[in-house]
């Protein structure tokens, strides 16, 4: 009977556990788990103001999404609000680049957005244009399991009611970090740098190290060029390039597009600004060929350069890649209740 009782009790538990678990949802993203916690910190080049040595160490397990937010992904977001009123459309703009448009054809209230066939695959054209403050509505979204309600969009992973200008000109006193609960969440800097520099197995099997470009590289930056003959989007002018369409560059743990596509959005505040401001990373299509030399600075895709940005102004250049909390296993849990039940049956025996 005993043993009868611990198989129904282990069927049961693998059953329902996943389902008390409540893990949070994949969507439609590719996610990398970025395991490594307690990592060292960077210790490559850095620039003259220290920046950023001893960065990217992280203590914990996170996920990181493989790419950044696609055409898809903000569409489905947007015609969820967009359509509902006038004021809503207003409030949520377009993206001044990605593979959409106007949707003449609907008749109102709002506005609704369509792919845009001009591109060979629209739906994974990548996204920019976008605030700091749009980033982290988008999330709150996710988070509040793409709820149409728009007081979804005020909290969650973000505190929305802290947004506000500051005592000074540029100032603002947005919460700087998201919300312990959230489930879904603009990279912080430190989790950026670790998922796209940071190689577990670098030195060896399980003798991690840091690789100056996000290409597993300490050389130069990936090449330009279109699919098939370019390693990377960048510098190729072309926003049409679907992103995914470089599989062979990619960071340790399996990130793509962090050079091309769109720049990306970071969570944290540049602290020593007098003004208010964002960091973002990655450079864009827009960015020059990182190894003819015709590029700006700020466009390597180097772990040591990294740009800042006001929270509320959208840059034309700017999208952004997705944090979350890892999956959560029931497989522990059961093999400790199986364990448990099977050591039952024998003290009985």
């Amino acid at each position: 009977m005993n043993r009868a009782l611990v198989v129904v009790m282990t069927c049961v538990l693998a059953v329902c556990l996943p389902v008390f678990a409540q893990p949070v949802p994949d969507y439609d993203f590719q996610w990398a788990t970025i395991g490594d916690a307690g990592n060292p910190g960077y210790d490559g080049p850095v620039r003259t103001d220290g920046f950023p040595g001893g960065r990217g160490s992280v203590g914990y397990t996170y996920r990181m999404s493989r790419l950044e937010v696609t055409t898809g992904q903000w569409l489905e977001y947007i015609n969820t609000f967009t359509t509902q009123s006038d004021g809503m459309a207003f409030f949520l703009d377009e993206p001044n680049r990605w593979g959409a448009q106007s949707d003449l054809s609907y008749p109102g209230p709002g506005r609704r957005y369509a792919l845009d066939p001009s591109h060979p695959n629209p739906a994974m054209s990548p996204v920019a244009g976008l605030s700091w403050r749009d980033a982290a509505r988008f999330c709150n979204w996710l988070h509040g399991g793409k709820s149409s309600d728009p007081a979804s969009l005020i909290t969650g992973a973000y505190d929305t009611t802290t947004w506000g200008p500051g005592p000074t000109p540029g100032t603002y006193t947005d919460a700087e970090r998201h919300l312990p609960g959230a489930r879904f969440w603009i990279p912080t800097l430190d989790e950026y740098l670790k998922a796209a520099h940071f190689d577990p197995n670098k030195n060896g099997v399980g003798v991690g190290g840091w690789w100056d470009f996000s290409n597993r590289s300490d050389v130069a930056g990936p090449l330009s060029g279109p699919p098939g003959v370019g390693e990377s989007s960048v510098g190729t002018d072309d926003w049409r390039i679907p992103l995914g369409s470089y599989p062979q560059t990619q960071s340790a743990y399996g990130l793509l597009d962090l050079s091309g596509g769109s720049r990306e959005w970071l969570e944290n505040l540049r602290e020593d600004f007098p003004i208010t401001e964002r960091f973002w990373d990655g450079p864009s299509v827009f960015s020059g060929d990182l190894r003819t030399g015709d590029f700006a600075l700020s466009s390597l895709d180097r772990a040591l350069n990294v740009g800042t940005g006001g929270p509320t102004i959208p840059s034309s250049l700017l999208g952004l890649r997705v944090a979350s909390i890892p999956a959560p296993s029931a497989l522990p849990i059961l093999l400790t209740v199986w364990t448990i039940g099977r050591v039952s049956v024998r003290r009985k025996r």
